[in-house]
């Protein structure tokens, strides 16, 4: 039994009705524990103040009335909500629904038919969690559950609670509830603790990340940095580069310039000298043929002479 672990610590739990439960465990006091917490569940899902416990307790009052099946989708429903209390929700699971299987929670955002529990009739049985060892038992302070009775149902032959087997059975009820709210009260802390120390390896997780990516940040600065040094030296290089091509370009072109005008002076040159040379062939050749006619010309008269003396 846990449905009293927190009723005094969240706003919105059902304190009233679960102290009369404890005062007095009957089908009534159950039933409108039972209505208070689906009041309580509704409200908190419309306002968005849902905490761990309230599924749980729910379920608990459920699977005492005997409603096994809803119960077992209310634990399943603290499980997926509130994932801490989901070993504290087990043991009790296994407590008062042993023979549950797997069963699928409810939407996170339904709320519980409130009419439909309010009309719930408590089945004999249900009798044997209240009490332990009793095979039917009945307050008979309950007067409403007995006049629904049917005469087919031997309420006669039902146990009914002395003063005395009331008082043991509300003393072994608080008891149990102790034990109960003792592992609540230290499955909360636990998952507060988990919680404190999720929020921190978070919060150091964070600041690491932070350090990381300012380390990676300084890296990549750093090749950014080198890279455009790289880039400036190597823009340098070609320009320097650019540089001694253009002045080695100009020094040829100055160099075949020169040379073209060396060689046309020299072309030159040669073509005076040939045309002296021609010229004093020519003038060679002129006083050469001249020579030659003037002993041609001396001949002939010598001849000529030679004749008319004859």
């Amino acid at each position: 039994m846990m449905v009293s672990g927190c009723s005094g610590t969240f706003q919105g739990m059902p304190r009233e009705e679960v102290l009369a439960y404890q005062a007095s465990p009957t089908y009534g006091s159950l039933h409108a524990m039972a209505i208070a917490y689906a009041e309580a569940i509704n409200s908190a899902i419309h306002e968005d103040t849902l905490h761990p416990g309230m599924y749980a307790d729910y379920g608990v009052a459920l699977a005492l009335m005997g409603h096994e099946e809803e119960a077992c989708r209310l634990f399943s429903s603290e499980e997926a909500t509130f994932p801490q209390s989901a070993q504290m929700v087990e043991r009790v699971r296994r407590q008062l629904i042993p023979a549950a299987k797997a069963c699928p929670p409810l939407n996170p955002k339904d709320t519980i038919n409130i009419a439909e529990v309010e009309s719930w009739i408590y089945p004999p049985q249900v009798a044997k969690q209240l009490v332990v060892g009793a095979a039917s038992v009945v307050d008979s302070t309950d007067r409403d559950w007995i006049a629904r009775q049917t005469p087919t149902d031997s309420v006669a032959q039902t146990l009914r609670l002395t003063a005395n087997q009331k008082r043991e059975a509300l003393e072994r009820e608080q008891r149990r509830v102790e034990i109960a709210k003792k592992e609540y009260a230290d499955s909360v802390a636990a998952a507060k603790q988990a919680m404190i120390d999720e929020r921190k390896q978070a919060a150091k997780d964070k600041e690491q990340l932070k350090k990381d990516k300012a380390k990676q940040k300084k890296v990549l600065d750093k090749q950014k940095k080198q890279q455009q040094k790289e880039c400036q030296k190597q823009r340098e290089a070609e320009a320097k580069a650019k540089q001694k091509q253009k002045a080695a370009e100009a020094k040829a072109k100055q160099e075949q310039k020169a040379a073209e005008a060396k060689a046309k002076q020299e072309q030159k040159a040669a073509e005076a000298k040939a045309k002296q040379e021609q010229k004093a062939a020519e003038a060679k050749a002129k006083q050469e043929q001249k020579k030659i006619e003037t002993a041609a010309k001396k001949k002939a008269k010598t001849e000529k002479k030679k004749g008319g003396e004859e």
